[in-house]
Parts: C-alpha cells; structure tokens; sequence
C-alpha cells in the first residue's frame, strides 16, 4: 500500500489532447494538457506551431476532477483565435466556461 502511495505523488497523472480549428484557412490546433495529482486537475493549454514544436499560452484552468479525460468537456471554436471550452467542475457541481484566446 505504501508502494503506491509513494507511485501516485512521484508520477502524477497527465495527458494530452488535441483540437483541430475547422475553418478550412486556420490550421491552428488547441492542444490541452491535463495533469491530476491528489485530488485535483489542472488544464495547460498549448498551441501547435508545427510539426515538432508547440508554444505554450500561458493559460490554464483548475478543477477537482479530469473533464476531458472523462469527456465531461465541450469544446467550440469562436472563430479563428478563439476557442470557448465549456466543462464539469465537480467542487462546485456545474458547467463552467473559459475562452482561450490565441496570439496573433
């Protein structure tokens, strides 16, 4: 039991997931990396410069749970450099909603 007590603080849990725009001229891709760690979440945002490299946007959203592992998320594109990302927050029990604004 100690054993895994001491793997769930050494190795938080984190993953990611990706977000293609769907305007046909934006080939921007939202790239969300959720990290869970003794009882509470964490989403970074990151946007995909090209194939190898992503640029992190300084943006970030806390919740006591994982709503996109859990698909508990909706994610909308405004318009080119905005994307609104509704999900749970399970602490207070509701829909809570974010725009993430992307640069340029």
């Amino acid at each position: 039991m100690f054993i895994l007590f001491l793997y769930a603080i050494c190795f938080p849990s984190s993953k990611y997931f990706y977000f293609k725009s769907p305007y046909e001229n934006n080939k921007r891709v939202l790239i969300v990396n959720e990290t869970y760690f003794l009882g509470s979440g964490t989403g970074y945002f990151y946007e995909r410069k090209n194939i190898i490299f992503i640029k992190c946007m300084n943006q970030s959203i806390n919740y006591d749970s994982t709503p996109f592992s859990n698909r508990e998320v909706k994610v909308k594109w405004l318009d080119e450099k905005n994307v609104q990302i509704d999900y749970i927050n399970n602490s207070v029990g509701h829909h809570e909603t974010e725009l993430i604004k992307f640069d340029e």
